[in-house]
This record gives C-alpha cells, sequence and structure tokens, in this order.
C-alpha cells in the first residue's frame, strides 16, 4: 500500500510538472512571450522565399547598364560631367554635327558606289559606321535632351543643377509597390490574434483567466499590437534594402548629394531636396506603409476571433 501512495504521489507530481509552463517564466517578458507564439523559424524561412522573390523580380525588370545603348549613354555622360553647360552644349553640337553629317552621306556614298567611284570594301566599310552612327545618335538624342533639360531647369530655379548619371535612381524610384512585402505582413500578422483561438491553448482556461484580469487582454492587446508594428518595420527596412541594393548592383547610382530635380522623372520638384535626402523620406514613407499594414490585418486578426 505504501508503494502504491508512493506511484501515485510520482504521477501527480508529473502531471504538475507537465501543466507548468516551461516557455515562459513569471519574469518573462510579455513582447518576448508573444514573440515566440509566431513560430520565428518558420517566420523567418517565409521572410527569406519572399525575399528572394523580391530580388528575382526587380532584378529581372531593372535590366542593367551592360546593354550597349545603356553603356553608351553612361559614356557620354561621364565624359561631359567636368565641362561647363556651355562647354557641354558646344560639345553636344559638334558630336551632332558629326554623325548628322554621316548619316546625310548616304546617298552620295551610294550613287559614288554604283559609278565604281569606290570599291565594295570601302561601301561594305561605311554601311557599317553608318548603321552604328545611326544607333549612336538615338542615343545622343537622349543626352541633349537631359542637358536642355538641366538648362530649362536652372532657369526656373535660377541656380545650376548637377549633371549626373540619373538611370539608376530612376529605375529604383519607378519600381511597383512591394506586394511581396505586402504578402510577407498579412501571412505574419493575420495569426496575431487567431494563434490565441486555434491551436494547443484554444481550449484552455487560460484564455477565460486572460479576459478578465487587470493585467491581462488589455496590456496582451498592446504588446500584440507593438511587436508586429515593429518586425513590420524591421521587414519593411530589409526589403527596401534588398531591392536598393540589386538596382545599385546593375547600375551606377552615384553622387547621393546631387539635387533630386537633377533626375527628369522629378522635374516638378522645385525645393533643393537632395537625392539622399528623398531616399531617406521614402524608406520612411515604405516602413510606415508596412507598420499600417501590420496593425489593420492584426485588427482584422482580432475582429475575426
Amino acid at each position: 500500500r505504501r508503494f502504491l501512495n508512493c506511484v501515485r504521489l510520482l504521477i501527480h507530481k508529473k502531471q504538475v510538472a507537465l501543466c507548468r509552463p516551461r516557455s515562459c517564466g513569471a519574469g518573462t517578458a510579455l513582447w518576448i512571450y508573444e514573440l515566440r507564439k509566431i513560430r520565428p523559424v518558420w517566420v523567418l524561412l517565409l521572410v527569406v522565399v519572399l525575399l528572394a522573390g523580391r530580388g528575382w523580380y526587380v532584378g529581372s525588370s531593372v535590366g542593367n547598364m551592360s546593354h550597349y545603348e545603356e553603356a553608351l549613354y553612361y559614356t557620354y555622360i561621364t565624359e561631359l560631367q567636368d565641362l561647363t553647360p556651355q562647354e557641354r552644349a558646344l560639345s553636344l553640337q559638334e558630336e551632332q554635327e558629326r554623325m548628322l553629317a554621316i548619316l546625310y552621306s548616304d546617298e552620295a556614298v551610294r550613287q559614288q558606289f554604283e559609278n565604281g567611284q569606290i570599291s565594295s570594301a570601302e561601301d561594305t566599310a561605311f554601311l557599317d559606321l553608318f548603321h552604328k552612327t545611326r544607333a549612336d545618335y538615338i542615343v545622343l538624342e537622349r543626352v541633349m535632351e537631359y542637358q536642355q533639360y538641366l538648362e530649362r531647369k536652372s532657369k526656373s530655379l535660377g541656380a545650376p543643377v548637377d549633371w549626373i548619371y540619373s538611370s539608376g535612381y530612376e529605375k529604383y524610384f519607378d519600381l511597383p509597390s512591394d506586394y511581396f512585402l505586402y504578402g510577407a505582413l498579412i501571412l505574419l500578422c493575420f495569426q496575431s490574434f487567431s494563434v490565441e483561438y486555434i491551436g494547443a491553448g484554444a481550449n484552455s482556461g487560460f484564455l477565460q483567466i486572460l479576459r478578465t484580469k487587470k493585467k491581462g487582454r488589455a496590456p496582451t492587446f498592446r504588446a500584440k499590437i507593438c511587436l508586429y508594428a515593429l518586425l513590420a518595420s524591421l521587414l519593411g527596412v530589409v526589403f527596401r534594402v534588398c531591392g536598393y541594393w540589386i538596382v545599385s548592383n546593375r547600375f551606377e547610382m552615384s553622387a547621393p548629394g546631387a539635387t533630386l530635380c537633377s533626375i527628369p522623372a522629378f522635374s516638378a520638384v522645385a525645393s533643393n531636396i537632395s537625392i539622399r535626402e528623398y531616399l531617406i523620406i521614402d524608406g520612411m514613407l515604405s516602413v510606415l506603409a508596412a507598420v499600417l499594414l501590420a496593425i489593420v490585418v492584426c485588427r482584422l486578426s482580432y475582429s475575426f476571433q
């Protein structure tokens, strides 16, 4: 009998030990306890997959500057960068005249070949030069349009505007909304309150106690909102940096201190705000949008309990 009593006592102690919370002691912060509920390993795996999808999408949509036209445009911009606006305009005019002379001589060279005045090799060499010049002239027109834009903008602002290679910034700022980030936030935040009603603890009596205690429902609600808002801000920064890193590896993105209106896409800007300052504002707005979406999704999760 004494042996049976000892066995019962051991079984009772074992049951008490199993029922005792192991992952969160009394001194554990509430936000840490909530963080453990979101299954960090699975969340990290999800974020990595969606981040890889974001990187693939950005890389496939922006292209790169290794294409002939873009590389030639970059060459023109860098060669003219150290010149004054007057010297730049004169250099472009001379280059335009040289190209037009080649393009307008096509008919004359063809007539010379038909009259036997030049050989077949000379005609072939001219045709190669003609087609190359025609392709280069399209790029030159793009450079001249940029030069004329800067002249107009300088006159309207009453101050010189920086001459920069802006293709990389244009590609970055032209990226569409980050649906990969929004998808990650929805999948992450929708479980914020549903985890309390779906799972092992859903049928326990702890939820009833949590609702009635003074430091139960309201602090838990605030802890969840703050935690998911913090996670959303971190994800917003990570996804934004990912996009910038990929574009900067494919395009030259120098001179961040240049005025924002140096980029033709921001021709409506009338202030002297720099590209760097706008990058910071753009990043802050992206993070704010992520936090607001996280709060909305958490509120929906609370409503659908």
